[in-house]
């Protein structure tokens, strides 16, 4: 996987609700961000997050893995698990069986 395959294959969770942080720590929270900047501390990743939606354009793939709650991610889980959807280089693969 190319680096924005495993960034767009992750989740960012912006919630800092006690629920939340309980459930996912900070390196949990931000795994899409940690497939950017693997180097980045754990303790960095909720600071450069926030620098990052500050800074980036409305278009940037970055916003596409950001979830507002953990119910959120949770639920878009489940739907993928109950019909996934081939990505990049799923369809590229079934492209290539189907030859």
């Amino acid at each position: 996987m190319t680096l924005d395959d495993q960034m767009l294959d992750s989740t960012d969770i912006a919630a800092r609700d006690p629920f939340t942080l309980a459930i996912c720590p900070v390196g949990l929270r931000y795994h899409g961000l940690h497939h950017l900047f693997p180097g980045l501390t754990y303790h960095n990743l909720g600071t450069a997050h926030r620098r990052l939606m500050k800074q980036l354009p409305s278009n940037h793939p970055y916003r596409c893995i950001v979830r507002p709650l953990l119910w959120a991610a949770i639920r878009e889980l489940i739907q993928e698990i109950r019909q996934p959807q081939p990505r990049g280089n799923d369809q590229q693969f079934a492209s290539n069986q189907a030859a």
